[in-house]
């Protein structure tokens, strides 16, 4: 399904609307500015965007290459938040991968991001597609809120052609267009101008209100769900604060600084803690608990790759087609224009935000070299936070909001009479590009001429022409902008016709170099559709998992099962996956693996496999091969979900018990090792049974019957926040066998209710509707002291 005209015309309706309403408010004097104008630019914004990703909107095109994370991890997730936001459930709990595992904890969730939570409300199918267009939407919001940054972050304000330059050169620049696929890191940081406009307003101006403002808009964007870029978003705003303090000599304005920025980090957190607080909590249970410094440092960016800034793909750019010898990552690049701006106004200003913008330039630039150069690492030594994350090229995306707002002030002062000083600086400049030009002309591409003539072997002559074409293409975009230049020196033309030319430059080289980088002509979901295979295994009403870890991804898409709501054993890997479960597994490997009783415990009844697969034939049967690519086997000896034992060892710590489940002649059928709780050795079982009632991501209920002591104990994942109550009564919910759930249960017929219910959840609910009451009527008494 594509964007259909009628969507279009939607969108075009709905624009043009907003410029008359605006227009007649403007005309009766309601609205001070001309801001139907800007109503304008930001259509102009929207026609960008539209035009940047035609062929995904208009053609059978997909993106990213692969699928990325946006179909194999994102989609699902939103899939299943989706679907039970809408029946009015917050799924705090994911049971269908891994195990399960906290769901609204995992901070790339984005479960409580607003502009998801209106996307999973609106949307009646959440599709693919869907997924693009909400990527392409977080690329309008970014021009947009750079825009409006640009024009309110200094008066007199800049025009808007001018912000509209730096608004497209922000919203495709290079973390943006590597990062279509990882939606939550656009979405995070989109947001970045609107928070540095409210949060300037509020220090110049101190005002508490734009302060909180700020604080507001940084918590949304933390919803959304990557805490590494709000951890660049957050620095920005402290260096800021500390660049200002230097400036500041008295102690009251000091104060006022320090005030302003914890107002804005109170209510970002405030509003944001229902995720941050349960992901905080959640961290200590992950893998990403312990992070080296070598495991922080990789994805840094080379220092030869910084010849990307200007050349972008001399290395390949694409998923397919980069072959430097280093990680693959973002180089910045922002459009060659764009940087001959940002020199201007680094040459023309002397005021105190430009000289913060090419700091922050500065600095990003040297701490995306992450293992390259020492500031990198005490960041993650002594900045909290950054020690646990990694790919520090990502800081690149600082660099690129500072050059593109630095080019919107440069080409506003070109726009406008220039003093006798800064005229003679902007010739010597164009006399210098001047000189670079006959240097890339008449010295680097016969260079590369003779290279590409006296190359051989295929791979190498590929690289070469790519390597040529990014050369006459980079010397070209320099000739465009040094015509456009030598036109404003000459008054050769208008300076709005130069302006709407240095935007248009500014589009057309980041959408040619960048909008087909990362296209997909085939279908990325295809991997999720086993139509057979689903109906089969749906057709079984029992409680099972499925594995789908025997090397089917070319076929399968790892978090199918989430897709359809399928409990699996596995999943796509996750950086935050419950550090437990993974060590439970390594055990199985050094078990058997599937022929081990550890793996039956894990209550994988079936096996997903290639037809070709190898399995332990005694206790496997094919079951299912109606798919083309794969087959279904059924493991005779699988364990079920929930079960009673009457045999309990007690250990008295976590170490221990991973220890005991592996020793040889350990059967999980028959006994449970416990951490705590009471020893249980029956011999003589009586009667019993174990029903499960009803299941769903929060609660589990089952009736059990016993006529002996016994535990119930469940292959579902132990974790902090599950209560357990039989008949009404909580009780306590045991570690049993190291990484999964237990109750110690007393003879006679018991109701057992599993919730989830983390003290994490709760207070962040609180704080967070403590936060937004607080918001509320702090507005409504500024305008009551206003009226």
């Amino acid at each position: 399904m594509l964007l259909s005209p009628i969507t279009l015309l939607i969108i075009f309706i709905l624009w043009l609307g907003a410029y008359l309403f605006a227009s007649y408010l403007q005309r009766r004097g309601i609205l001070s500015f001309d801001y139907n104008r800007d109503v304008l630019a930001l259509g102009a914004i929207a026609l960008a965007t539209i035009g940047f990703f035609w062929r995904i909107l208009f053609t059978k095109t997909w993106m990213p290459n692969g699928g990325g994370d946006l179909v194999s991890f994102l989609y699902p997730n939103y899939s299943f938040a989706s679907r039970y936001i809408k029946k009015g459930i917050i799924p705090l709990w994911n049971p269908y991968l891994h195990g399960g595992a906290p769901f609204a904890a995992d901070n790339q969730s984005g479960l409580f991001y607003p502009i998801n939570l209106l996307f999973f409300l609106l949307t009646p199918e959440l599709t693919y597609l869907s997924m693009e267009l909400l990527a392409v939407f977080h690329f309008f919001l970014a021009g947009a809120s750079m825009y409006t940054f640009l024009r309110y972050v200094r008066f007199p304000q800049i025009s808007r052609i001018s912000a509209l330059a730096g608004s497209i050169a922000f919203m495709f620049s290079d973390l943006f267009v590597t990062h279509f696929g990882n939606l939550n890191i656009i979405a995070v940081a989109a947001w970045l101008p609107l928070i540095f406009l409210f949060y300037h307003r509020g220090v110049i101006g101190r005002r508490n209100g734009s302060a909180a403002a700020s604080g507001l808009f940084l918590g949304i964007s933390t919803l959304a769900g990557h805490i590494q870029i709000t951890l660049f978003i957050v620095l920005t705003l402290l260096l800021y604060t500390v660049y200002l303090t230097l400036l500041h000599h008295d102690l009251l304005s000091r104060g006022h600084l320090a005030f302003h920025l914890l107002i804005c980090l109170l209510v970002a957190f405030g509003l944001a803690s229902p995720s941050l607080i349960p992901s905080y909590e959640m961290a200590g249970h992950t893998l990403r608990a312990e992070l080296s410094y070598y495991e922080a440092s990789r994805y840094s960016l080379p220092p030869a790759a910084l010849v990307g800034l200007f050349i972008p793909g001399i290395f390949g750019r694409g998923p397919g087609g980069f072959w430097g010898p280093w990680d693959r990552v973002e180089v910045g690049y922002v459009g060659v224009l764009t940087l001959f701006l940002a020199a201007l106004a680094i040459l023309f200003r002397r005021d105190n935000l430009t000289r913060f913008l090419l700091g922050l330039a500065f600095l990003s630039l040297v701490l995306a070299f992450g293992g390259y150069a020492i500031p990198h690492g005490w960041l993650y030594r002594f900045f909290p936070g950054f020690e646990k994350v990694r790919a520090p090229a990502r800081f690149v995306y600082l660099m690129d909001f500072s050059i593109a707002a630095l080019a919107a002030f440069g080409l506003d002062s070109i726009l406008h009479p220039l003093p006798k000083k800064q005229r003679a600086l902007f010739h010597r400049f164009l006399a210098l590009l001047t000189f670079v030009l006959g240097g890339v002309a008449f010295v680097l591409i016969p260079l590369l001429c003779h290279a590409v003539l006296l190359t051989q072997g295929k791979e190498a002559f590929d690289r070469n022409v790519a390597a040529l074409n990014g050369t006459i293409f980079f010397a070209l975009l320099l000739i465009a902008g040094l015509a456009l230049l030598y036109i404003r020196r000459y008054h050769l033309a208008r300076r709005r016709t130069i302006g709407l030319f240095a935007v248009f430059l500014v589009f057309f080289d980041l959408a040619s170099l960048g909008a087909y980088i990362d296209l997909e002509p085939n279908d990325p979901t295809v991997g999720f559709f086993h139509p057979e295979a689903v109906g089969f295994l749906k057709s079984d009403k029992t409680y099972y998992r499925i594995d789908t870890g025997t090397g089917i991804l070319g076929v399968w898409q790892p978090n199918t099962s989430l897709l359809y709501e399928i409990f699996d054993v596995t999943g796509l890997w996750n950086p935050l996956q419950l550090a437990d479960y993974k060590r439970y597994w390594d055990a199985v490997g050094r078990c058997g693996l599937r022929s081990s009783r550890l793996y039956d415990f894990t209550n994988a009844k079936y096996v997903i496999g290639l037809k070709d697969v190898t399995l332990d034939w005694e206790k496997f049967t094919p079951v299912f091969d109606g798919d083309p690519n794969v087959n279904i086997y059924l493991n005779t000896k699988a364990l079920p979900r929930a079960f009673l034992v009457h045999r309990a060892l007690v250990v008295d710590d976590h170490e221990t018990a991973l220890e005991r489940i592996q020793e040889p002649g350990f059967d999980p059928s028959t006994t449970v090792i416990v951490e705590g709780g009471k020893p249980l050795d029956i011999h003589q079982m009586g009667e019993s049974s174990v029903e499960i009632v009803s299941y769903s991501p929060n609660e589990i209920n089952l009736n059990v019957m016993t006529s002996e002591e016994a535990y119930l104990v469940l292959s579902e994942v132990f974790y902090p926040g599950w209560k357990v109550y039989v008949n009404g009564k909580e009780e306590e919910v045991l570690r049993a066998n190291y990484a999964f759930r237990a109750v110690y249960l007393k003879p006679g017929r018991k109701e057992v209710c599993f919730v989830f219910e983390p003290l994490s959840w709760k207070v962040g609910l609180i704080l967070s509707s403590a936060t937004m009451i607080g918001l509320l009527t702090w507005g409504l008494l500024s305008l009551r002291r206003r009226s």
